[in-house]
């Protein structure tokens, strides 16, 4: 397996345009997953999954770097896999794919802890929110597919595809979690909205999420969180987990 642990090589700027280099502008993403712990956090999460020459973990990252810039399928990491003098050495296509295929459940659960510190270490940093609160946002959007992909269905829009419900914060847009669902699924679904809420809470710092989770009292509250949500937001038992974290306020079994 490589031994490499960063996104990114050291590197020096010039001026004698020697040593060129296209989509520099990812260095800085990738020095910042490096810097935040992102990196090795997700190849600690991974690293149940064997890997000869390249560590799973770091392959991944290295996907959502290439996600970052514009990619639209697996072989658009040929923007990393080129400039090995700068991002290092990446997977082949069919490398990347095996790893997807052989991420499950125990694996999901570790990359969400390994965002959330993450998170946590860029907010310490001067990254996070301005203030004493946050506000976010939860909402659905089409994403509109021109194959049969997994659990792509029809939607209200008469197009094809999925449709995930996302949470982002409302000032800055950072995307904190969200759930891939399909094109017919209903905007107002009571269990979906608590379920990505439920997911937002776990991805805040522990200063940030103290107070806000299920059972939690009230007065260890230290940042105010306001969530926000369209009409498909619209139902009691959203409005009660968010008005009384304290209490389980889940929809009735069907």
């Amino acid at each position: 397996m490589s031994q490499v642990s960063s996104l990114v090589r050291p590197r020096k700027v010039t001026g004698d345009g020697a040593g060129l280099a296209t989509h520099a502008g990812l260095e800085w993403l990738a020095e910042t997953a490096d810097l935040t712990g992102m990196t090795a956090g997700f190849s600690e999460a991974m690293r149940g999954l064997e890997g000869r020459r390249h560590d799973p973990g770091r392959t991944l990252t290295q996907v959502v770097l290439a996600l970052a810039d514009g990619a639209t399928c697996l072989a658009d990491l040929a923007v990393l896999r080129n400039q090995p003098a700068m991002f290092g050495p990446v997977a082949s296509d069919p490398t990347v794919w095996r790893t997807f295929n052989r991420v499950g459940p125990a694996e999901f659960r570790c990359l969400d802890i390994a965002r959330r510190d993450a998170r946590a270490r860029a907010w310490a940093a001067g990254a996070g929110p301005a203030g004493g609160g946050v506000i976010i946002d939860i909402d659905g959007t089409l994403i509109t597919t021109k194959t049969d992909k997994q659990d792509a269905a029809p939607n209200c829009k008469r197009t094809y595809g999925h449709h995930p419900l996302l949470a982002m914060i409302a000032e800055t847009g950072e995307m904190l979690c969200g759930i891939m669902r399909p094109g017919n699924a209903g905007a107002n679904n009571a269990a979906d909205h608590i379920t990505v809420l439920d997911a937002v809470v776990a991805q805040l710092p522990d200063t940030w999420a103290a107070g806000h989770d299920l059972d939690d009292d009230p007065a260890r509250v230290q940042h105010r969180l306001v969530i926000r949500a369209d009409a498909g937001g619209a139902n009691h038992w959203l409005t009660g987990r968010v008005g009384l974290p304290h209490q389980s306020a889940q929809p009735p079994q069907r």
